[in-house]
């Protein structure tokens, strides 16, 4: 990644789907959820190197707190004009005929004729990535009309912080749309993926370059704090690990929850997901289809089967597989590595990472100031029309 970044955009309106509504926190990213691209408030004041943690109600705070965790996702600062992090947009539903009587949430991969792939359940799209503060102020803010996070802070790390800071900084990327121009003229360059280099990978263990983002992250981080990518792909707090152990070649440790901790988590992922998706109806003949389908209930077990890893993980079930422990991938037991855990917020400190400092020193209150910056968190591809 160069230091120069010349990049330019259009704005690109919202599309809403009903089923979608399901999902709408975004795991982590989509928190106000109603606009892709967008301005900021000019660059945040979180310096180079911090790290910056926010929470938002919804369903992601929803299973964190039923865990002990408040905060819902974090960032890398790069200083006042971009940031990385691990964070999807909406999956895309199937047809109103499959998303009512069948599988409400897609899973199938495939590619848009952009060459962008699909944005399903299982492998949320963009994934690892960075994006302007454009962009960032957009995924936290949105139009200003809900969802908006009651806390945003930075925090100030070690000395390692700069190594792992440094590290993702340079990572080789990748653009989800490759276009060159002004937010005028019709053409636009959207964000970046991060992308790992084959020699990056344990061989035969991960077969994409890209990472995706895994909702089966909220229960088995799998190898990605051991530096090594998990076969399924991170979530916002893991991919921070992983960079830690790649820029440090040290290891956080993952928080074990229990099964009776793992099942009410999993059974308020259910809940939320039904209940949010119940109020994303707004057209009477739909939403009472989807009442004779039952397809809320059958989004928000997909949700929950996925993020328990039933079915080999596949994201496709859409029956209460999640409600037995005996279908859970990874055993009974959670081995989890949330927000929280990299900045001490939970008091679980953890040295290994370079913002897990203990007492209150490193925080700041994220503000922002100076020219307006334009960007997008998400690219329209990733949307179903």
């Amino acid at each position: 990644m160069s230091n120069e970044y010349s990049r330019r955009f259009r704005p690109i309106p919202i599309v809403s789907v009903a089923l979608a509504a399901a999902v709408g926190f975004g795991a982590d990213a989509a928190h106000a959820g109603s606009l892709r691209c967008g301005y900021s408030q000019g660059s945040w004041n979180a310096p180079r190197g911090a790290v910056v943690v926010m929470h938002t109600d919804g369903i992601v705070s929803q299973v964190f707190q039923a865990g002990g965790a408040y905060l819902t996702h974090i960032m890398l600062s790069h200083g006042t004009g971009w940031m990385s992090h691990a964070h999807r947009g909406n999956p895309m539903r199937n047809s109103d005929f499959d998303a009512i009587f069948g599988r409400p949430l897609a899973t199938s991969p495939g590619t848009l004729s952009s060459g962008n792939p699909i944005s399903t359940l299982k492998a949320g799209q963009p994934g690892a990535s960075t994006a302007t503060m454009g962009g960032t102020y957009t995924s936290m803010y949105g139009d200003g009309s809900g969802g908006q996070p009651s806390l945003v802070m930075y925090r100030v790390g070690d000395s390692r912080a700069a190594s792992v800071e440094n590290f993702v900084w340079n990572m080789p990327l990748k653009t989800i749309i490759d276009k060159n121009g002004s937010p005028t003229s019709g053409v636009y360059q959207l964000l970046d993926r991060h992308w790992v280099p084959p020699f990056w990978i344990y061989p035969g263990y991960w077969s994409e370059q890209t990472m995706p983002y895994s909702f089966y992250q909220f229960k088995e981080i799998g190898t990605n704090h051991l530096g090594v990518m998990s076969p399924d792909g991170v979530a916002c707090s893991t991919f921070i690990s992983w960079a830690i152990h790649r820029a440090n070649n040290v290891s956080m440790t993952p928080r074990v929850y229990n099964e009776a901790t793992v099942r009410h988590a999993l059974q308020v992922a259910h809940d939320a997901t039904r209940d949010e998706c119940h109020a994303g109806f707004g057209d009477w003949f739909q939403h009472t289809l989807a009442n004779l389908g039952n397809a809320c209930d059958k989004a928000g077990n997909q949700i929950a089967d996925c993020m328990a890893g039933t079915n080999g993980g596949k994201c496709d079930n859409y029956g209460d597989e999640y409600t037995n422990p005996n279908n859970w991938g990874g055993g009974r037991d959670a081995n989890v590595i949330s927000p929280d855990r990299v900045v001490n917020y939970d008091a679980t400190l953890d040295t290994a990472s370079p913002w897990a400092r203990s007492g209150l020193t490193g925080w700041g209150v994220v503000q922002w100031s100076g020219e307006p910056r334009y960007g997008c968190w998400v690219s329209d591809d990733h949307f179903q029309p």
